[in-house]
């Protein structure tokens, strides 16, 4: 561990935090290493073991302009099967958390302090545990293949782009096209990811050209120029492609895409029910705790240029990135129930507004001019790191528990599969496994008549289960005793809880 700094935060404090951060991220980890393919999983994983990278490609992008996507699924699936599913979830987390020490090192040497690794890498794990913790759906954002690869995945190429940028301009020296080239190329694919990411980085470079035309010198301002500029091209070139690929205009004509400012306007009201229920659940504490920890290790912002700097990002990061998905959601007519952005996007303006709520408490804690040594400040951090770890821990049990008994369900049903399949039956008897939890929007088989089951999700089952192309699939339309939990019911996949169950028993 580092040495003391006059600054920073004192001992305990710091193993106190490594405690509840790695508590926090384990969640995190085994959500991702206990999820199972699902849903748009079932097609990317197998086409991925039969099909070349260009056929993929063409294949996929006939639906969507998400190219990156669709390369990062290939790769990945074709490296790992279905364990793909794992090795994105954990291996994003991780890669965040690097991006982000590198990030808060820049920003250290920036600020003319000198690194202090241990704590830069211990605020990094808070601030992404924070950032995902926020999420209105852990499996949505972590576990769910194929929501993973485009969302988490622009997410931590911006984080990418941040990190590269911040230490061009902390090192002061070096030629500065390779670092342009670098971080377009980056925006480029991270666009490529997602067109909400993309239209947020374009705005941010926007914000931080202004940002640095007041705070830097001369020769920070013009690498500053050049390098967010590249950013802000590649990212638009990135999104264009995406957005106005053949796939992705088809995609949007089937959705019934149209700029509406009423159905956005609309869109952005319903999506503070997300910021509501992370508020409620208390998880918003960890951004507070994180924001203390920053003020500790970085120490306050000084000079009111800074100041209104910070002030200027806090309000961008609380508001820009929910306005944006907001709108790109309702306009691309991917809205979910109740007129909100799909779970899996809104965790772009959640994770955003915990990051700039983070921010508020650096502002407002340098405001008081109160010491980051002050017993009063290392108790504030300290509790709301530990209440909003408790409240992480009360938000990912039941989807664990849930995931657990999803792995049980699987093994017994492949056995069944293969038992079948092998005795040459024309017909394989099935029973769903959906996720036994409400907070997810991944569809597995429902309780529900084959008839009634969704258009085409048979075939995609079918390919991932091995079941011969001639044999019909008869599914299991009542829910078994033994998969259910107390207190939850999802009906639009006819998940019904134990109670329920045992009142139709009797």
């Amino acid at each position: 561990m580092d040495g003391e700094r006059p600054n920073s935060p004192s001992a305990r404090v710091v193993l106190g935090a490594w405690a509840l951060g790695l508590t926090g991220a384990t969640c995190l980890v085994l959500v991702g290493l206990d999820a199972r393919p699902i849903a748009d999983d079932w097609w990317f994983i197998t086409d991925a073991r039969h099909e070349g990278f260009l056929s993929y490609m063409g294949k996929y992008l006939a639906s969507s302009g998400r190219f990156s996507q669709f390369a990062l699924a290939w790769l990945s699936a074709r490296l790992f099967g279905t364990a793909a599913v794992n090795v994105i979830a954990l291996g994003l987390l991780v890669l965040a958390v690097a991006l982000a020490a590198w990030a808060l090192r820049a920003v250290a040497l920036l600020r003319q302090r000198s690194p202090a690794p241990a704590r830069e890498l211990l605020l990094a794990v808070m601030a992404v545990v924070a950032t995902f913790a926020s999420a209105p759906s852990l499996y949505d954002t972590i576990g769910w293949f194929a929501a993973s690869v485009v969302y988490v995945a622009a997410v931590v190429a911006m984080l990418a782009i941040a990190a590269v940028v911040l230490n061009d301009l902390s090192g002061r020296s070096g030629p500065l096209w390779p670092v342009a080239v670098s971080v377009g190329v980056l925006a480029c694919a991270e666009g490529g990811f997602n067109e909400i990411v993309g239209a947020v980085t374009i705005l941010a470079c926007l914000l931080a050209l202004l940002s640095a035309h007041e705070l830097c010198d001369r020769n920070l301002r013009r690498r500053s120029s050049v390098t967010l500029a590249a950013t802000a091209t590649g990212a638009l070139v990135g999104t264009l492609v995406n957005v106005f690929g053949p796939g992705s205009q088809a995609r949007a004509s089937a959705q019934g895409a149209h700029v509406s400012i009423a159905a956005a306007a609309q869109t952005a009201v319903n999506n503070l029910s997300f910021l509501r229920s992370d508020a409620h659940d208390g998880v918003f504490l960890l951004a507070v705790g994180t924001g203390v920890l920053a003020y500790q290790v970085l120490g306050p912002v000084d000079g009111a240029p800074l100041r209104r700097w910070t002030a200027a990002w806090t309000l961008f990061l609380m508001s820009v990135p929910w306005l944006v998905t907001s709108c790109l959601t309702a306009w691309g007519g991917s809205t979910e129930s109740g007129d909100r952005s799909p779970f899996r996007a809104a965790f772009i303006a959640t994770g955003a507004f915990a990051m700039g709520l983070a921010l508020a408490v650096v502002l407002a804690l340098s405001m008081t001019r109160v010491s980051p040594r002050r017993r009063a400040v290392e108790l504030l951090g300290l509790v709301a790191l530990c209440a909003g770890t408790l409240c992480l821990l009360r938000k990912a049990a039941p989807l664990i528990r849930a995931e657990n008994m999803r792995i049980h369900a699987l093994a017994l049903r492949a056995s069944a599969i293969r038992r079948e399949v092998y005795s040459q039956l024309s017909t394989v008897t099935v029973t769903p496994a959906p996720l036994l939890t409400v907070l997810t929007q991944a569809y597995d088989l429902s309780f529900a008549p084959t008839s009634q089951q969704r258009s085409g999700w048979l075939s995609g089952f079918k390919t991932m289960s091995g079941i011969p192309t001639g044999v019909a699939v008869r599914v299991v339309a009542q829910q078994p005793r033994s998969y259910c939990l107390p207190g939850v019911s999802a009906p639009w996949v006819g998940v019904e809880s134990c109670q329920q169950l045992d009142a139709q028993r009797r």
